[in-house]
């Protein structure tokens, strides 16, 4: 099963990247294997690892927010396709053959004027 890690917005909105191996670096630094040049990106934001079949999240220079949007340190167990946030990026880990999760819809306001 061939994985792949999801930009779902931000900057690079659309951007994949393949996951082979076991860990992979994501930051606003030039070397980091998921590079996120967004506002409020650290150079070496986080790490994303595969331990044993288990998808996990580990702060470096910046904090994480979960898929309920509570900021941690750590997501220890994170499933396919649940989104967490590096800055105010959304991202997610899901099968490469999968569709991609449609944007959350963001309710208009309307103001009315007497």
């Amino acid at each position: 099963m061939m994985f792949e890690l999801r930009v779902l917005d931000g900057l690079h909105q659309g951007a994949a990247l393949p996951l082979f191996g076991q860990q992979w670096s994501i930051g606003a630094h030039a070397e980091a294997d998921l590079v996120l040049s967004d506002p409020g990106i650290a150079e070496r934001h986080a790490h994303l690892r595969l331990i044993d079949s288990n998808w996990s999240v580990q702060s470096e220079a910046g904090l994480l927010r979960d898929a309920m949007g509570q900021l941690s340190a750590q997501i220890a167990s994170l499933a396919p396709n649940v989104t967490f946030s590096v800055g105010t990026v959304r991202l997610c880990v899901s099968l490469a053959q999968e569709s991609w999760p449609q944007a959350p819809v963001h309710s208009a306001v309307t103001v009315l004027q007497a």
